[in-house]
């Protein structure tokens, strides 16, 4: 994204409250994960895709093994360190474990690797999508892996060749297009690039984004998105779609990506209602102004810590948003986010008016 007057306006203090407080991301450069070393057994079928997460992981391999539910299996690596070169065996009972170098102090996760890839860090669940940060073996690419768990085992890249190539060619400031793209019969495979700071492990450890930072931030997304809109990009906006380079630049990624390929592949609920503008969540389509709702969930979410609506049943939607907005003026919110949020879509702003709104709620905030 080009620099701005606002943007400009990240200093120390916004780092020191925001970026230097949250130490999610490894020790390990990454280009030199390809010296990681493991000689972990790994069950003969044994994949990460869809409900294989970190927390099941565990059970599969240990049901794989016989192992008893009483007993607690060990798995010992031995690891090259990036930093100091020193190879050193660990234990571990924890998939994705942080562990140290007994040599130089360095700290890392301790990774998994698969045919394709070397994992380090469960990023993401939802039912049919799953986000790993990790390298590919063919590439050496180091970023995120987004793995979508295909429904119907007939299905191939082909089926959505048109979307990846779509996404791929794009070249907008800001928004992390993807890179790689593999499958094997139970997934797709789509790598791109990220960043250091990700606002979804920020609200899950923090809760509300700084005062100094979150208009700065909703602001650079307001942009990025209006810029996508102008390609007929539109989606949802979930947290773990922003991340923060180290100086507070804000990077978009997966947004409406995810979208087109969920409707290719026919899963209508791959994308949790909370996100969702309250028309799409019955239709299924995605509008510019269905996006300008669901930046307002999002913007509520970075400014008070918490997502504004739970109700996932059809029945308690409608009310429950429609209470939300009843309720509005005792919430100490801007203004402008109840019109981000109003029922009828044509009565919301665009995209261009949000990313005013929020450089001037900026200026204010870091008076």
């Amino acid at each position: 994204m080009n620099n701005t007057s606002d943007q400009e306006t990240v200093d120390e203090s916004t780092k020191d409250g925001l970026l230097k407080r949250l130490n999610l991301h490894t020790s390990l450069p990454p280009l030199k994960r390809r010296h990681t070393q493991l000689e972990m057994e790994l069950p003969d079928d044994f994949y990460l895709p869809g409900r294989e997460t970190q927390g099941n992981i565990d059970r599969m391999i240990a049901e794989d093994n016989e192992t008893s539910s009483e007993e607690t299996e060990v798995y010992q690596l031995e690891i090259t360190c990036a930093q100091c070169h020193g190879t050193s065996f660990y234990e571990t009972t924890t998939l994705f474990e942080r562990v140290q170098c007994p040599n130089c102090s360095s700290r890392f996760r301790v990774p998994i690797e698969t045919e394709k890839h070397i994992y380090d860090k469960h990023i993401y669940e939802s039912d049919f999508i799953n986000i790993f940060r990790a390298q590919n073996k063919e590439t050496e690419h180091y970023g995120d892996v987004l793995v979508y768990e295909k429904i119907n085992p007939h299905s191939t890249l082909e089926d959505i060749k048109d979307i990846l190539t779509q996404h791929s060619v794009l070249h907008v400031d800001g928004y992390l297009s993807p890179l790689h793209f593999t499958e094997d019969e139970t997934a797709y495979y789509f790598q791109r690039d990220n960043a250091p700071y990700r606002m979804n492990l920020y609200l899950h450890k923090f809760g509300a984004l700084p005062k100094n930072q979150v208009a700065l931030t909703l602001s650079q997304i307001a942009e990025i998105a209006d810029t996508l809109s102008d390609e007929g990009i539109y989606g949802a906006f979930l947290a773990s779609d922003v991340m923060l380079e180290l100086n507070g630049d804000t990077r978009l990624c997966d947004y409406g990506l995810r979208e087109a390929v969920l409707n290719r592949m026919k899963i209508s609920k791959g994308i949790p209602a909370y996100f969702l503008a309250t028309e799409t969540i019955f239709t299924k389509i995605h509008t510019r102004k269905s996006a300008v709702y669901s930046l307002g969930i999002l913007a509520i979410a970075f400014i008070t810590g918490q997502y504004p609506f739970l109700a996932t049943d059809p029945e308690v939607i409608k009310d429950e948003r429609l209470n939300f907005l009843d309720e509005f003026k005792d919430k100490k919110l801007p203004a402008f986010l109840r019109l981000m949020l109003d029922p009828d879509p044509e009565n919301r702003p665009n995209f261009a008016q949000c990313k005013d709104y929020f450089a001037r709620l900026h200026r204010q905030n870091i008076r």
